[in-house]
């Protein structure tokens, strides 16, 4: 073997690896993001004072370019931002939240809010 066959061999095995390739799934990047998924806000104590909390546990994350962000599935992220009393009334509910991503990537600034339309119903059958 010649040392180009090996460098590209080695160069194959480090992309396999690190599944560095076009088609590897999308990830993450601070950033405007459109997040589906059930909102959960909670009360507790802190420093005597009670304090809201939101989060929205993701069932569907996609970028501004409209693609799927895979490594947000499943994931909590808090609510933060002016829109946190519109989430408290939606708490329990499927949500769509439109905002900004956090760098950590563990908080969306949420700029929109609405709940998740109901499913159509489907025709009887005749």
């Amino acid at each position: 073997m010649n040392t180009r066959t090996i460098l590209v061999a080695t160069l194959a095995l480090a992309v396999c690896m690190l599944g560095i390739s076009p088609l590897a799934h999308a990830q993450a990047a601070p950033g405007q993001v459109e997040v589906h998924g059930k909102a959960l806000c909670k009360t507790e104590k802190k420093d005597g004072k009670d304090v809201k909390s939101c989060t929205v546990m993701v069932a569907i994350a996609k970028g501004s370019d409209g693609k799927a962000i895979n490594d947000l599935h499943g994931k909590s992220l808090t609510v933060e931002g002016s829109k946190t009393a519109e989430i408290e009334k939606l708490s329990g509910k499927e949500v769509i939240l439109k905002g900004t991503l956090s760098a950590d990537k563990h908080a969306i600034t949420a700029e929109s809010v609405s709940e998740m339309p109901a499913p159509a119903k489907p025709s009887p059958k005749k």
